[in-house]
């Protein structure tokens, strides 16, 4: 926790904070800050494995697309192993697995099992496998986890491809965010002597260059949009050009007020 002092100075306080989880892969406690908490070698990790080949009815099944499916189920009845208790439908190594402690390990498994439904749309190949095809001018290979026709597929997929295009619009929009406030920073720290104005100024900065961004975001969308959205895209490009054209407008027509107001005195 950092706390700005007058005069500039800041004073830094820091907490550390430890908790118990449960972790498929090692945590390197070498940099812990209390040497107290160690954590033992980790004597066994996860691992997957995935069939070589597979049927999905008269079809061929590659490993690469037994590797794409994800209708996992937890094992059960698990054989009795002597070195470990069964808790539940996992293995256990420890004194009591409602209370672990640093070093237990608990393993489960899961299984696609075999009769699992996948759905595929793709191109069949004279070996009997599907790759794949071609659509709308595109090359797609879709291939989803149930029972499903055509038309859900294709609704399911436009609207994976929705959700990551509007991420990336936003992790865009966050990046140039941050961008211009590192490029604005020095201007705040100017004014670290005075806590108050640092704040002050910070916050006037901030919601400047978020406006800024989030313009350039929007206009960087609209160009992008030309070529196949385009009137979406003029529409976006005239209300950028009438926000800017209003913005640019009232900052000069506030000087000559003042200009005036200053004559009249």
């Amino acid at each position: 926790e950092k706390n700005d002092e007058l005069g500039g100075s800041t004073t830094e306080t820091k907490t550390y904070t430890y908790e118990k989880v449960w972790s498929d892969r090692e945590i390197n406690s070498n940099d812990f800050k209390k040497p107290s908490y160690s954590n033992p070698p980790f004597p066994i990790k996860s691992e997957d494995y995935y069939a070589k080949s597979g049927k999905l009815g008269d079809f061929e099944l590659t490993s690469k697309q037994t590797e794409s499916m994800h209708g996992y189920t937890i094992f059960e009845n698990l054989p009795q192993k002597y070195e470990y208790k069964i808790d539940g439908n996992s293995y256990y190594k420890g004194n009591n697995p409602q209370n672990p402690q640093i070093g237990d390990i608990r393993i489960s498994y899961k299984v696609i099992p075999s009769g699992t439904g996948i759905s595929i749309i793709g191109k069949q190949k004279p070996d009997n496998t599907l790759t794949s095809m071609t659509y709308k001018d595109s090359t797609i290979y879709l291939q989803q986890d149930g029972i499903k026709d055509k038309a859900e597929m294709l609704d399911a997929f436009k609207q994976s491809n929705k959700i990551f295009t509007m991420i990336f619009r936003v992790a865009g929009w966050f990046m140039m965010f941050i961008g211009l406030n590192m490029l604005i920073n020095p201007l705040v720290v100017l004014f670290k002597v005075v806590p108050f104005l640092e704040k002050f100024v910070g916050a006037i900065t901030g919601g400047v260059i978020f406006l800024i961004s989030l313009v350039l975001s929007l206009l960087t969308i609209a160009i992008a949009w030309l070529a196949y959205r385009p009137l979406l895209s003029i529409g976006l490009l005239v209300v950028i050009g009438g926000l800017v054209f209003v913005l640019k407008n009232k900052f000069p027509a506030a000087k000559k007020s003042n200009e005036t107001e200053n004559s009249q005195q």
